[in-house]
């Protein structure tokens, strides 16, 4: 039973430090929380920016755009930004 929990650490702290030696992992790592980080910023803008819109006509060509598609799930942003582009492209 020792000899198994010996046995579960070592492999423990040789994967922490394969972690901590590989520099590629490191930065993929730095790599998705910059693209998470974006992606944050990016549905701010686009919340402040629709804003300025009449949000309730958005909203209901996005649900007609959801309705068309089938209803899936997971692609509210999607169906939100194509909804006001095609309201700023009448308004133009």
């Amino acid at each position: 039973m020792k000899k198994e929990l010996t046995l579960a650490k070592e492999q423990k702290q040789r994967a922490q430090t394969k972690k901590k030696e590989n520099p590629e992992m490191k930065a993929k790592r730095k790599s998705d929380a910059a693209s998470f980080a974006e992606a944050a910023n990016e549905l701010g803008e686009v919340v402040r920016e629709s804003s300025a819109l009449d949000d309730e006509r958005i909203r209901e060509r996005a649900y007609t755009i959801w309705i068309e598609e089938g209803q899936p799930h997971g692609r509210d942003l999607e169906h939100w930004l194509r909804a006001r582009n095609e309201l700023d492209q009448r308004a133009a």
